[in-house]
């Protein structure tokens, strides 16, 4: 902090008075597994927050539970789907197929369709793969 005072007058106030949760992943009240970053260290230690102040073999057995919790959510998640798509997905699948319900597809030959999409035409090629 005192290096970042030293290049900007004021700022550690500033960042003080708008609270270490907003800045800083390692006081955040979110659940902080879901939180992506490019830092295992960062991430774990936003996680473990709470467990640091345990003696060293209590907060390895806090970790393996906690990583054992979220291996075996994760597990069931993907256990109980249908399909191997993510929610996001199957999201987006579901709102293109809602959007293909009002075209109307004529084809042109075994090979080439016409797809009319409210005022826009389409010619689909399934040979070349190309939509012209």
């Amino acid at each position: 902090m005192r290096l970042l005072e030293s290049s900007i007058s004021g700022i550690c106030e500033e960042l003080e008075s708008i609270g270490f949760a907003k800045w800083s992943r390692a006081y955040s009240q979110r659940r902080k597994y879901n939180v992506m970053t490019t830092n295992i260290s960062e991430s774990l230690n936003s996680a473990m927050l709470k467990a640091r102040e345990l003696p060293i073999c209590s907060m390895l057995e806090v970790l393996r539970m906690m990583l054992q919790r979220w291996f075996f959510e994760r597990k069931n998640e993907v256990d109980y789907q249908m399909t191997d798509f993510t929610k996001t997905v199957k999201g987006i699948l579901r709102e293109q197929i809602e959007r293909s319900r009002l075209m109307k597809v004529n084809p042109v030959n075994n090979m080439k369709y016409q797809v009319i999409d409210g005022t826009s035409q389409y010619t689909l090629n399934r040979v070349m793969g190309t939509v012209g």
